[in-house]
Parts: C-alpha cells; structure tokens; sequence
C-alpha cells in the first residue's frame, strides 16, 4: 500500500472521529463564524440571520441519532445558520436528533450575537426562524441586545385563531365578491384571497406582549391563517409578512 495513503484509511478516520469532543466542535462552530465576519471589509449596515434545524438522515445504531417524528427517520438534527440576503454561511451546529429545547437554541444565539456585536456594534440584526424557535429563551436572548430584531413563525393556536376571526370573515366576504365578479365576466375565480392585519399577544411563558402578524387567506375550499411573531414595528403587516 502507498505510504501516501496512509490518512485515508479507515483506522485513521474512525480515531479522528472518535477523538473529537464537545470543545472541538465548539471551536468549528465558532471558526465559522469568525470567517463570516472576516468576509466583511467593513461593518454592514444591517444583516438577517435566518435559523433552522435540519435532518441528516442516519442508518445503523449511531451514537446520538435518534428517531424524529417530524421527519420520520433516524438522523442528527444540525443547526445552521445563513445570512439572509447573501445567502453566506454564518454558523453550523451538530446535534442530536432530538427536538432543540429552547435553552439550547439561547444558548447558541448569546454566543453568536456576542461575537457580531464585538465586530459590528452598530449593525442592524433580523433574527428568522420557524415556529419552533418562538420560545420564551430566544426571545428574551434578542430582547437583550441593542438594534436586534426577531421574526418567527408562530403555531395556529385557538387564541390566535380566535384573534383572526373577523379578518378571515372579511377575507371570505372578498373571496366571494371577487368569485362573483369574475364569474360575471366568464373568468375564472379566483384562487385564493388574503388581507393581513396584526394584534399585540403574549403567550402564557412570554414576560410581555410582542407584535404578531396575521396573513388571512380563504382558499375555494378552506381558510389558511398563518401568524408570525415579531418585535418589528414598521413596516406594515403585509410588508413585513411577505418581504421580512
């Protein structure tokens, strides 16, 4: 065998993995992070920082894989994170595949706007995530820093729905008149009508109430509401729902 091949055999790999901790994945983490900011001649005006979990499917009995319901497969569960407008890299997290407890995701998040409030003190910060960040942890985390600002998904709860009620039934009273209209003019109807309007709401683990966004959408056979949470005052709803 080629003595040049010798790091790629198997027994090499199978120590380095086993040879890495807690610590040194700490440190990849953090080396990324310190790339991203190095990317930047000078400090930006504003960047978003879009969060999510994603599956890595995993076959056999490998340590810390676990079986996901939400993916319904065995796999790690990593986190990254993107700049939202440059679609840059910022951070990547391994973890286990289990559902990220709301500490954890604070946990993260204190580190990394630590860093990029060290460098950028005055830059503008958008945090975006899916619902399952819309946690009293992570919320607090953003609160506590100057010029941050959070938008999160937020699940369909009965209060919420109840919130929405009157905007939905105008959304059904826009969704006919428009139906009418068009069958009066032999198109066809309209697919779906939407208006969008916004309430303040704390859920019962929030310390305070925070903004939440509403998109109304009545379909030819159902209603969709969606919610997004957000500590954005400006723009208007819409804008802030579709464009941020």
């Amino acid at each position: 065998m080629d003595p040049a091949h010798d790091l790629a055999s198997a027994p090499t790999f199978s120590r380095l993995e086993h040879q890495i901790d807690r610590k040194d994945l700490y440190r990849l983490t953090r080396a990324l992070v310190d790339h991203f900011i190095a990317s930047y001649a000078e400090p930006p005006a504003a960047i978003v920082l879009d969060i999510d979990h994603s599956d890595d499917p995993t076959y056999g009995q490998q340590e810390f894989a676990f079986y996901n319901h939400h993916y319904q497969n065995h796999c790690y569960l990593p986190l990254f994170i993107f700049e939202g407008t440059s679609h840059a890299l910022v951070t990547a997290y391994w973890r286990p595949g289990t559902r990220p407890p709301g500490a954890e995701n604070a946990m993260i998040l204190v580190r990394l706007l630590s860093s990029l409030r060290h460098h950028w003190p005055h830059t503008h910060l958008l945090v975006r995530g899916d619902s399952h960040l819309a946690t009293p942890e992570v919320i607090a985390v953003i609160a506590s820093y100057r010029w941050t600002a959070f938008v999160f998904g937020l699940a369909g709860k009965a209060v919420l729905l109840r919130k929405a009620a009157s905007t939905l039934q105008e959304a059904r009273c826009l969704q006919r008149q428009r139906g009418a209209l068009a069958q009066a003019h032999g198109q066809a109807p309209p697919t779906s009508s939407r208006l969008y309007d916004e309430f303040v709401y704390a859920a019962g683990s929030w310390t305070q109430p925070w903004r939440v966004v509403l998109k109304a959408e009545v379909m030819q056979k159902d209603d969709t509401p969606r919610f997004v949470v957000t500590s954005l005052e400006a723009p208007p709803p819409q804008m802030r729902y579709e464009d941020l």
